[in-house]
């Protein structure tokens, strides 16, 4: 009896492995059920789906890895087969988002080739020509993708952020409300929304804007830092110091403050905030004690009677070099340029959007300078760098530091670039008695 009991729990065990044997472990099905049925293979357009899907989840080399066996199942499809050259685009999209820049620009390239059209190709490749500052050549690319009734939000939301850097705030908005519509209360399009707004001198209205960013869940210190800057050009100075102290520590929050009112010739206010912003942080926060030196010469230069008081209020100050007596009997040589390093921020094809877009900047707490720079057949840009120092790796150390202040989730987003500064004159040489 016992032995008859063992070989019927035998035979039950068998059939239960046989049954779990036939039954389909694909981590597809797991990954989306109900698009694979049990022991069918995948068709290419359920590959591509599933790649949305997982590129969505953030799951980027599972999704590359759909995108491609879907692309090796067409493999004798026509080069220009729509199936095919989305699927190109969709592997080019993963490979910019891992920060492959050259690498996606060229498969996005090749898809334009065959069809100088494609939505997402066109997308992705004013994607990488914004994010390198080429702005002429990224307009062209969105500029297509939004042609296309099907376009995609993130095109016309590309498009409204090129257009606020050229200092087109109206054109701007008409394409950031046009993302908004294809998707609502996205955070970082109602955050770009009310930066147009902004510098429209829409203040209320670019208000409602950064409190929807907020609810939304857009960068907090990114956000905040916007906040602040324009309940400060509104004249509400608490309301915005309590929005710098969001986007970060009280010592900056004051030096933030002080910045805007600097730049809106309220000097005393200024100095006031700038000493405010030494006391919590006399030590580490440089910054502050530089500005407060130059809202202090901007305050006498309006008292001053002589002096013009919009040349002070206009004109960033810079510090005066000490004159010391030069040696006797020395040969003057010329001066030698130093290099140094820092982060490219953005380019401007004209001064005036640089310029305005360091000063937004310096409302973050970077400081910045603009230089001008020949791209030979792209003519004269002027580029936007914060950051200087004579070894490249003090400046690498920075890059996760500003990134987190500009709202990216990836400093290798940021490039490192050097540059000239001011030169200094070369040793003398004396000559003997």
């Amino acid at each position: 009896m016992r032995t008859t009991l063992i070989s019927l729990i035998g035979l039950l065990l068998l059939a239960a492995l046989h049954g779990c044997a036939t039954m389909t472990t694909d981590a597809e099905d797991l990954a989306m059920p109900g698009l694979a049925q049990s022991g069918n293979e995948l068709t290419p357009d359920q590959r591509r789906r599933l790649g949305d899907r997982l590129l969505e989840e953030g799951r980027d080399q599972a999704a590359y890895l759909h995108f491609q066996q879907a692309l090796d199942a067409l493999a004798g499809a026509p080069e220009d087969d729509p199936a095919r050259l989305d699927l190109r685009a969709r592997k080019a999209r993963v490979l910019l988002r891992q920060e492959r820049h050259e690498a996606a620009l060229a498969e996005f390239r090749a898809v334009l080739r065959i069809n100088p059209d494609h939505v997402l190709a066109n997308l992705g490749a004013g994607a990488v020509y914004l994010h390198a500052g080429l702005h002429p050549e990224a307009r062209t690319h969105l500029e297509r993708a939004t042609a296309s009734d099907d376009a995609d939000w993130r095109a016309y939301q590309l498009l409204g952020v090129l257009l606020s850097r050229e200092g087109q705030p109206r054109e701007a908005i008409v394409a950031l409300e046009r993302a908004l519509e294809r998707q609502p209360d996205q955070p970082e399009t109602l955050n770009s929304l009310g930066m147009a707004r902004l510098m429209l001198g829409e203040h209320e209205t670019a208000l409602h804007a950064f409190r929807k960013a907020l609810l939304a869940g857009a960068p907090k210190q990114q956000t905040y830092n916007n906040l602040g800057l324009v309940l400060a050009r509104m004249g509400h100075h608490d309301q915005a110091l309590e929005a710098f102290r969001y986007a970060g520590d009280e010592a900056g929050a004051y030096n933030n403050l002080g910045y805007v009112l600097l730049l809106q010739g309220e000097f005393r206010e200024a100095v006031h905030c700038f000493r405010k912003a030494l006391e919590q942080s006399p030590t580490h926060y440089a910054k502050a004690f530089e500005n407060l030196k130059q809202a202090r010469m901007a305050m006498r230069f309006a008292s001053s009677p002589e002096q013009e008081p919009q040349a002070a209020a206009s004109e960033p100050l810079q510090p005066v070099p000490a004159l010391t007596s030069a040696p006797r009997n020395a040969d003057i040589h010329p001066a030698e340029a130093l290099r140094s390093w820092g982060i490219l921020v953005a380019s401007f094809p004209t001064e005036s959007a640089a310029r305005a877009e360091a000063d937004r900047l310096a409302t973050l707490g970077l400081e910045c300078r603009v230089l001008r720079t020949d791209l030979a057949s792209k003519g004269i840009w002027f580029r936007v760098l914060t950051g200087c120092h004579a070894d490249p790796e003090q400046v690498r150390a920075q890059l996760a530091r500003v990134a987190g202040i500009l709202g990216l989730d990836d400093p290798q987003r940021l490039f490192v670039t050097s540059f000239e500064t001011a030169p200094r004159p070369s040793p003398p040489v004396r000559r003997a008695l």
